[in-house]
């Protein structure tokens, strides 16, 4: 199982979680690799003052590319809706 997780959690902590949600009890903590700035700070979107405009980036959203696309297709239906 790959776990990701933003917020620092020890190994026993992520153990117990993953025992308790799947009630399985035969694994253990492997290794644990940390990518400092591995994936961009998620920031609001700024006020826009302009209909034909729109912002979107795995900074918005997600930081991964399933984030992006995502990001992208949310901006594409807000400037599609203000089309009509």
């Amino acid at each position: 199982m790959n776990m990701r997780t933003f917020k620092k959690y020890t190994p026993t902590d992520i153990e117990i979680e993953i025992r308790q949600l799947t009630q399985e009890h035969g694994w253990f903590f492997a290794w644990e690799d940390h990518i400092p700035k591995a994936t961009p700070k998620i920031q609001n979107l700024p006020k826009l003052n302009n209909d034909h405009i729109d912002i979107c980036g795995d900074w918005t959203n997600a930081g991964s590319i399933e984030g992006a696309m995502l990001s992208g297709h949310n901006a594409g239906k807000r400037l599609a809706k203000k089309r009509t």
